[in-house]
């Protein structure tokens, strides 16, 4: 027996009932070993197992590794690397989390040919893995060797130049990469194949639908938005049943923009019959909303809840219409009633009782559907009742700004602010929070001197004050850094005695500084 199961044999057994062996093998190992023989057996047994253990792990051979596949290097860059000043202020911005400004220093790069030094990449790319909205802008800046790195981290995949990859593959290659690739990679996969075909990115999907866990099911259904077409119904109807609320949802959600789906026809059959439009006793025309009866189960199929959300606003059968209502192309009331959208929304805004109702509906709808007539018309619509406050907290004022033309929303704003219909930005505010791109000079002077007006007549720390405030935070993102030496003449003619004033306009004049000197360190050499 050798000394190791010697060993064990007596740690199983017992001192008393087995004494350690001392073994005669000539290993240094075993030499030590007989060294510790003591007259306490227990302590002579830890001794050796000390020994042993060392020794065994001493004389451990690892397994003979696989060749590792060859690593090809990076592409040679095209493009200039960014100064050594410029890549210490993207350092910093990446390490104090500010969004804006590294959106802002990824813009200036662009602009300027300049691609991120190596030694940021890998924090850059693990912030756009965090901050989906910066993705595309930091897969522009982090270059070539961008591309590479991202290739050797799962994490980094939207860096990769070559998302739509799948171009190159086999068929066998893809079913191959589908089925043994993680989550993330799956669902890039799913995404290119869905621009190019489809329908082969359809039949890859249900392949694996009744194996895939339920979160799997629930970040890949969304990806069919890509190349959404006719064919993908039957499949979206089956997923209509899912045990997962969000797979139910965003089901719903696919079928609505497939015209003419079942789905679309079930929601119309259920409101048309609601909704009149006739003449108004004290002029013009009025729409008019009966309510539906009550909630039942295929309506729960179709993505409408039973139950408002709590301090919503809505009543329980006002909720179902809303929800209904949501589902529908607010094309499909141009097309029934004959009328615009300006038409329909001043109509709705003649009945007290269910015009808020129809303003929030064809809201989510012209956002989901991405109808910009109707987009504009809504902006337009609220421009027109600044001070109209909706029965219902939680809906949104406007809708989504994403594709309305630039000239178009800016005309739209400063209207607001020139008008003086919006003093202190109640309504341009949250206008400005969406738009987040960069302004023009005549919106920038309009938007300070107007914030500037508000503070200077601010004596503390007022609602107004606050509001002001919001509105230079935007005005130092999205201004010209050009301008900062004419704001600062401007704020300095003009001067408060508030603290809080004062700290405010401070602190946007050093933010557009500071914008401004990303620029130009952008730029410098080293």
């Amino acid at each position: 027996m050798s000394t190791w199961s010697a060993l064990v044999s007596t740690a199983l057994l017992g001192t008393e009932r087995n004494r350690p062996a001392m073994s005669n093998e000539g290993s240094v190992a075993c030499m030590l070993v007989r060294q510790t023989d003591t007259a306490d057996a227990e302590t002579t047994v830890l001794h050796q197992a000390a020994i042993l253990t060392l020794a065994r792990l001493a004389g451990f051979a690892p397994a003979e590794a696989e060749l590792a596949e060859e690593i090809v290097q990076a592409e040679v860059e095209v493009s200039q690397r960014c100064g050594r000043r410029g890549t210490g202020i993207l350092a910093k911005l990446l390490a104090e989390q500010k969004t804006d400004l590294v959106m802002e220093w990824l813009q200036a790069a662009q602009r300027a040919g300049r691609h991120a030094a190596p030694e940021v990449l890998p924090d850059l790319l693990d912030y756009g893995a965090k901050h989906a909205a910066l993705r595309p802008a930091i897969a522009a800046a982090a270059g070539r060797r961008g591309v590479w790195l991202a290739k050797q981290n799962p994490d980094w995949h939207f860096a990769r130049t070559d998302a739509s990859e799948a171009a190159s593959f086999t068929d066998a290659e893809i079913t191959a990469k589908w089925e043994t690739g993680t989550s993330s990679e799956r669902r890039v996969l799913l995404a290119g194949l869905r621009t190019r075909d489809s329908v082969r990115g359809l039949s890859l999907l249900e392949s694996t639908w009744q194996t895939d866990s339920v979160n799997d099911r629930a970040n890949f259904l969304p990806v069919l938005r890509n190349g959404l077409t006719f064919a993908d119904e039957p499949f979206l109807e089956q997923a209509l049943n899912d045990k997962r609320k969000e797979v139910r949802r965003t089901a719903a959600d696919l079928l609505a923009l497939i015209d003419l789906s079942a789905h679309c026809r079930r929601m119309t059959a259920r409101v048309a019959p609601l909704l009149s439009l006739r003449r108004s006793l004290l002029g013009g025309e009025i729409i008019e909303v009966q309510l539906p009866t009550e909630w039942d189960a295929s309506m729960g199929r179709d993505g409408i809840e039973a139950k408002p959300p709590k301090d919503s606003g809505y009543g329980e059968r006002a909720w179902l219409i809303r929800q209904m209502l949501g589902f529908i192309s607010p094309s499909w009331w141009v097309r029934s009633f004959h009328r615009e959208p300006p038409q329909l929304l001043k109509a709705a805004s003649k009945s007290a009782e269910w015009g808020d109702l129809l303003v929030a509906a064809w809201t989510e709808a012209a956002n989901r559907f991405g109808l910009l007539a109707w987009k504009e018309a809504l902006v337009s619509h609220a421009v027109d009742r600044p001070k109209s406050a909706s029965k219902y907290p939680k809906e949104p004022i406007l809708p989504a700004l994403t594709g309305m033309p630039e000239e178009r929303l800016e005309s739209l704003l400063v209207h607001l602010f020139s008008t003086g219909q919006d003093a202190h930005g109640e309504m341009a505010l949250p206008m400005l929070q969406e738009r987040r791109s960069p302004w023009s000079s005549s919106l920038a002077r309009i938007v300070v001197k107007g914030a500037f007006k508000t503070l200077k007549a601010q004596t503390g720390y007022t609602s107004a004050g606050f509001q002001a405030k919001s509105l230079l935070d935007l005005a130092a993102l999205y201004s010209p850094p050009l301008l900062a030496e004419e704001f600062d003449a401007a704020w300095g003619s003009t001067g408060s005695k508030s603290t809080f004033a004062s700290s405010t306009v401070d602190e946007f004049l050093k933010q557009i500084l500071f914008r401004q000197d990303i620029r130009t360190a952008i730029l410098e050499e080293g």
